[in-house]
C-alpha cells in the first residue's frame, strides 16, 4: 500500500514559518505532480486508478547508464526505475519503482519505504523562489 503521510509538520513549526506571510511563497497554489516510489508499480499503478476511476498508465524504463549517467554517492551507477504517469484533470501521480542498483529512488526505497517522494509546482522562476524555500529542506531534512 502507498503511504501519502510522508510529511507532518506540526502547528508551532507552520506559524513561525508562516507569521507575515501572505499568499504562496512560490506564487502558486497549485500542485500539478505528486510521485511516489513504490515496490511494484502494477499494484500501486492498481490501487491509484481504481482510487482515482481513471485509465491505467503504462509503466516504462528509464533509459540505461550509458543515456541517462546516473551518478550516485559519486560513482556511476546502472540504476534505472519504472516510471508510470497518471493523469487526472487537476494533478498528475508519478510512480517510481527503482531496480536493485543503487541509486537515490533505491536508497530512499530502501530506508522509508512505498512513499512520497516529491510534489512539484509551477513557479515563473525557481531561481528567485529558491531563497524563499531554503527553510523547507531544514524542515524535511531536521
Amino acid at each position: 500500500m502507498v503511504s501519502a503521510g510522508a510529511w507532518l509538520l506540526n502547528k508551532r513549526t507552520l506559524e513561525k514559518r508562516f507569521v507575515n506571510i501572505t499568499g504562496s511563497l512560490l506564487g502558486n497554489r497549485e500542485i500539478n505532480q505528486l510521485a511516489f516510489v513504490v515496490k511494484n508499480i502494477e499494484s500501486a499503478n492498481e490501487a491509484f486508478t481504481k482510487l482515482l476511476g481513471i485509465k491505467k498508465a503504462e509503466s516504462f524504463l528509464t533509459g540505461d547508464s550509458y543515456v541517462s549517467k546516473v551518478v550516485f554517492k559519486g560513482k556511476p551507477t546502472d540504476s534505472q526505475s519504472k516510471l508510470a504517469f497518471l493523469n487526472t484533470p487537476t494533478v498528475q501521480f508519478e510512480l517510481i519503482e527503482p531496480d536493485k542498483n543503487p541509486g537515490i529512488m533505491r536508497e530512499f526505497l530502501d530506508t522509508v519505504g512505498d512513499r512520497i517522494h516529491h510534489i512539484a509546482f509551477d513557479a515563473d522562476s525557481i531561481q528567485k523562489k529558491l531563497p524563499s524555500m531554503a527553510w523547507l529542506y531544514g524542515i524535511a531534512n531536521g
